[in-house]
């Protein structure tokens, strides 16, 4: 009995503690949600637009790259940019077996690869997760891209230290550009399928979360209590019960936001390059140097420079198309 009593106690307290969990996940979303309302628009145009059938089943990749493979093809990426950009490049990579760490243990669970920059010794590192397969190039150019800004920025730290929606733009503007790369030399075509198929639903995915955090913030009025009403009230009115919350909020907004931005903006930077190499380079420096305070200043900067969200998404359609 007394067995059985400590373990209900236990529960109990488990049960409370998770509840409890839950409930300040969901208002410290609703919180940042009130900032991000500039986005609720863009985010829902892109799930609406796309409805992609995100399932479960894990990608396979065909062709195992090893450590020198990953640093040849990141070096041989950043070679296909313009001369500026490759020359701060190399003089970076000379140092890549002091500065890069590859890790078979995961970053964290909302990252695969991380940089840390020094604004005191104007030094940098990069930690990346090894799958041991493409991905992993492209991890490593995103946070080479990082770096870049870093230097190419004139060391300025406050973009970065705030974490802002839009300090993705350029390293996933370099991501998308390394899919083609990869593509070019002829890599194995189902694994170049998969790369890209596992990038987009990483975003839609995200997209998605966010567009359903916001229904539940604009119909729902949780104050700073939420209760078992609180709950059923979803339930009925949406059919998401407390599994499905807990999924939607394993991840805050604030971390979602960054990726899904970024890329919205990323992607319509890639098309100008499919146009025009020269000029998309020129817009991706010039992106680098923006700071503003607000989302709503950075927005129209961005619509300044002609880069408007979901105008066009030639790397979605090709994701679609190559899967007929």
């Amino acid at each position: 009995m007394k067995y059985s009593y400590y373990n209900d106690v236990i529960a109990y307290l488990s049960r409370k503690i998770r509840s409890n969990l839950l409930s300040y996940k969901i208002l410290k979303d609703n919180e940042y949600l009130k900032q991000i309302t500039i986005f609720e628009d863009m985010i829902a145009d892109l799930v609406f637009n796309n409805n992609f059938d995100v399932d479960d089943s894990e990608l396979k990749f065909n062709t195992k790259i090893t450590n020198d493979d990953l640093f040849t093809l990141t070096y041989d990426f950043f070679k296909t940019l313009d001369k500026k950009t490759f020359e701060l490049f190399e003089k970076l990579f000379k140092y890549h077996k002091k500065n890069v760490k590859l890790s078979s243990v995961p970053i964290s669970k909302d990252y695969c690869g991380i940089t840390y920059t020094s604004f005191d010794t104007m030094e940098f590192y990069i930690k990346i997760k090894r799958f041991y397969d493409i991905r992993d190039v492209n991890t490593l150019i995103h946070e080479y891209g990082h770096v870049l800004a870093f230097y190419l920025n004139a060391y300025d730290g406050n973009f970065y230290a705030n974490q802002t929606p839009f300090c993705e733009i350029e390293s996933i503007f370099l991501e998308l550009l390394s899919f083609d790369f990869l593509d070019n030399i002829h890599f194995d075509a189902s694994d170049s399928y998969n790369n890209r198929k596992n990038f987009i639903y990483d975003i839609y995915g995200k997209a998605s979360n966010i567009d359903n955090k916001f229904v539940l913030y604009n119909n729902m009025t949780p104050n700073d209590r939420i209760n078992h009403s609180y709950y059923s009230q979803i339930k009925q009115k949406f059919d998401i019960d407390k599994l499905d919350l807990w999924f939607m909020y394993s991840s805050p907004v604030e971390i979602d936001i960054l990726y899904v931005i970024s890329s919205l903006y990323a992607m319509e930077l890639y098309d100008i390059y499919l146009k025009n190499k020269e000029k998309a380079l020129d817009l991706y420096k010039q992106i680098i140097k923006l700071d503003y305070p607000s989302n709503e200043e950075f927005v129209n900067e961005l619509s300044n420079l002609s880069i408007y969200p979901n105008k066009t998404d030639t790397f979605i359609r090709t994701l679609k198309k190559d899967a007929k």
